[in-house]
């Protein structure tokens, strides 16, 4: 993030919005609310805690950052490549971090399996780069002209 202070090139801004709003909100948020949701409704305690969590989870989903990216990929299609990689090089973080605590465990002590969470973590990784994949073949008018029920969102 830094290195915007001084690098304004689309590059740059690529760089940091993959790993904060792709990476960070996207995948280790959406993730760490999955789990967190999952295992207090599994074990049944909780209810008002998992009811917020599947509030902020909502929210969360509605405006994690792809806009920027599309209109960079629009403009400049080169920085879809490396939106793709620097995501490929992040993947095995993203795994080591959600599953932190689970080592030599198949399941958490709320029930959310090992293997869901690395499921949903995918998940959520594909999700953002099938979005991004769909721009190549778009203007920057047709980007704006996105509605709210495309990406999610009533009316």
């Amino acid at each position: 993030m830094e290195r915007l202070m001084h690098d304004s090139s689309p590059e740059a801004v690529a760089d940091a919005s993959t790993v904060y709003n792709m990476f960070v909100e996207g995948v280790l948020a959406e993730t760490g609310y999955f789990r967190f949701y999952n295992g207090l409704n599994k074990i049944g305690k909780m209810p008002g805690m998992t009811r917020g969590i599947g509030y902020i989870k909502r929210d969360e989903s509605c405006h994690i950052g792809t806009f920027l990216l599309q209109r960079f990929i629009c403009k400049h299609p080169h920085i879809y490549r490396r939106v793709e990689k620097k995501l490929e090089e992040l993947a095995p973080l993203a795994f080591a971090i959600t599953e932190k605590g689970l080592e030599g465990k198949e399941i958490n002590a709320f029930g959310v399996s090992r293997g869901d969470t690395r499921r949903f973590s995918q998940r959520q990784l594909a999700a953002r780069m099938e979005v991004l994949a769909r721009v190549r073949s778009k203007t920057i008018k047709e980007i704006y002209q996105t509605s709210d029920a495309t990406v999610g969102m009533e009316p």
